[in-house]
């Protein structure tokens, strides 16, 4: 059986929306694209502890690409 997967961007931070986005999506049974953006999660965040906390409780079904969202080209389709 296929699992879904998405794309996330924005988690390099335990907390966020976007890691409630992931904890509700690998419960829902999805794999999972996360990206991170180091530069901002340096300065912001106090680096990379934040998201191997996520990756921690999400990591199974979730490979972490390091990457703004436009590192992510996809087409929009009618």
């Amino acid at each position: 059986m296929s699992r879904p997967v998405a794309v996330i961007t924005g988690v390099g931070r335990p907390v966020g929306i976007g890691a409630g986005i992931a904890r509700t999506l690998i419960a829902d049974g999805w794999d999972l694209a996360v990206s991170y953006w180091t530069g901002y999660d340096d300065r912001v965040n106090g680096g990379a502890a934040g998201l191997d906390t996520l990756l921690e409780e999400v990591g199974e079904h979730t490979i972490a690409v390091p990457g703004t969202l436009g590192n992510f080209p996809c087409a929009i389709t009618k």
